[in-house]
């Protein structure tokens, strides 16, 4: 069964529950698997009546899940801030990595190229990834919009909370970032066969 949703009528966390209902009425069902405690049957059951479900799980519905990881990360400059200094901000929906103007100005010619980009993932974006599930390891209930972002990519790799300190959070981003370090491999392997 489909059900359509106004856009946007569903935001944020959602708990979505499994059912297996009747549609049409179902009079002398009878089966050897059902639970003593309901009886021999025969069983009649009317339209709407539940007759399975499963654990609810939660889902986080927001704009920035059907887009890259990156969608939740806002370069802003900071005067304050030496060249090649970094901080990064998760007080707001969406993670701030703050830069020097000037290097600012680097990185974003930078995300034009696609090589380029290998370095920033390598560099800036896995960093502000471990550092924002470093906050989400002291607050796991945290509302804003990148919180629910990061939990709901975990969850599609079937990882949570507790990943963080099973497996650590540097392997844990590495997942959430898709494995970064294989763009640095490819960008390797175009240099080398450049040379060739």
């Amino acid at each position: 069964m489909e059900e359509a949703l106004p856009i946007g009528s569903m935001r944020g966390e959602v708990r979505i529950a499994k059912l297996v209902s009747v549609v049409a009425p179902i009079t002398g069902y009878t089966c050897e698997h059902i639970n003593p405690e309901f009886g021999p049957g025969p069983f009649s059951f009317d339209p709407g009546e539940v007759l399975a479900f499963d654990e609810p799980h939660v889902v986080y519905l927001e704009p920035e899940n059907f887009r890259p990881l990156t969608s939740i990360f806002e370069l802003s400059p900071n005067e304050s801030l030496d060249k090649f200094e970094v901080q990064f901000g998760t007080s707001g929906d969406r993670i701030t990595i703050e830069l020097n103007p000037e290097f600012k100005a680097l990185v974003d010619t930078a995300r034009t190229d696609s090589t380029k980009m290998a370095v920033l993932f390598n560099s800036i974006y896995t960093h502000a990834v471990m550092d924002a599930l470093d906050k989400l390891k002291e607050e796991p209930d945290g509302e804003q919009r990148w919180c629910g972002v990061i939990k709901q990519r975990m969850a599609d790799l079937e990882l949570n909370m507790s990943s963080l300190e099973s497996e650590g959070i540097y392997p844990v981003a590495s997942q959430l970032l898709q494995q970064p370090l294989t763009r640095l491999a490819q960008f390797f392997g175009d240099e080398q066969e450049d040379r060739a």
